[in-house]
């Protein structure tokens, strides 16, 4: 495999080839230092993340910050290896280890973003148990306390008390507080007691605020550790390439988020005129039907009380006018013939 990526026979040197070497020279050094990167990186990964702690939420948050802070090695192995295949086209080996890489590289993509929610939720322990680690200092130190305070209260003598400090895994009484009488003892052991009730309660705040700092840090730890994760992926997709495709996996999801947006922005269009064409059926239907109402109307036929009284002309005082009558009932003919 190595002697594949040796130059071939040295040739003149033309004006645009690069001094000191051709193509193939130079890309026959580029695939040497991609794969020593790539010994490196796994040398480095390994010394870290040994000995492996699968469901320690600590171990696997240090995993994914060592995987994202050495990440550019093998993208830059990967990239050198391009350029390698691209200087020396007619290196079939160069060619197939491009290829390798870009299928390698899809499996790498994957494994960056699966990341992000593994850091997610090994923070999400953490702080959980560090919580849990603080109720149980206040816990066991208050529990403590109460026996010293029963062992103090309930003992009738001396041994009694030395045995029941030994019972509840105590510290032994020094020589000067064995010497006092009993009730001296009592009451000084009290008094240390309380003197260390109250520092053991300080003890225990701090303890308990020590997390609470600790987690506005740890988050924005974490928050940067998954930024630089998903910088990994696409730097990684970039040069991902499926088996027979020309293109990268990166601009395959933009070629195909492309489309997606532009079908979807088809359809709203298409669904827009629909609505539009709708309403002017509508509006037209409703037109029709008012025509059609006004025209099956029936029309209202002329009343007599209603009609122009005709004027009156030559009247007899006394007499009725035969005219006027005429004209009233609507007969027009001559009364003379």
């Amino acid at each position: 495999m190595v002697n594949s990526y040796l130059p071939e026979e040295s040739t003149p040197q033309t004006p645009g080839q690069v001094q000191g070497g051709s193509s193939d020279v130079i890309s026959h050094r580029l695939a040497v230092v991609a794969n020593m990167l790539l010994v490196i990186f796994v040398l480095v990964i390994l010394g870290r993340v040994l000995p492996i702690r699968l469901l320690d939420p600590t171990w696997q948050l240090q995993i994914s910050a060592v995987l994202a802070d050495n990440a550019f090695v093998p993208i830059l192995a990967m990239a050198l290896v391009h350029l390698a295949a691209y200087l020396n086209p007619a290196n079939e080996a160069l060619s197939r280890r491009r290829d390798q890489f870009g299928r390698l590289a899809i499996a790498v993509v994957l494994g960056f973003l699966l990341l992000i929610p593994l850091q997610a939720v090994a923070t999400y322990n953490l702080i959980q148990l560090g919580d849990l680690g603080a109720k149980y200092q206040a816990t066991d130190a208050s529990r403590r306390l109460y026996l010293l305070q029963q062992a103090i209260d309930s003992s009738k003598s001396m041994d009694e008390i030395k045995a029941r400090f030994a019972k509840i895994n105590a510290p032994p009484l020094p020589d000067n507080l064995l010497q006092l009488p009993l009730a001296d003892l009592k009451k000084e052991l009290k008094s240390q007691l309380r003197t260390l009730e109250v520092s053991v309660k300080q003890r225990v705040a701090k303890a308990a605020e020590r997390p609470r700092q600790g987690r506005t840090q740890l988050v924005a730890t974490v928050i940067q550790k998954i930024l630089t994760t998903l910088a990994c992926a696409l730097a990684f997709s970039a040069l991902a390439q499926p088996k027979g495709s020309e293109i990268s996996l990166l601009q395959a999801l933009v070629v195909n988020l492309v489309e997606r947006d532009e079908k979807n922005a088809k359809q709203r269009q298409e669904r827009l005129e629909a609505k539009l064409e709708k309403e002017l059926i509508r509006a037209e239907q409703e037109e029709l039907e008012r025509a059609a109402v006004a025209s099956q109307a029936p029309q209202e036929e002329p009343r007599l009380d209603r009609a122009p009284r005709p004027k009156r002309t030559d009247r007899k005082a006394g007499s009725p006018d035969e005219e006027y009558l005429r004209q009233l009932i609507g007969d027009e003919e001559d009364p003379k013939g």
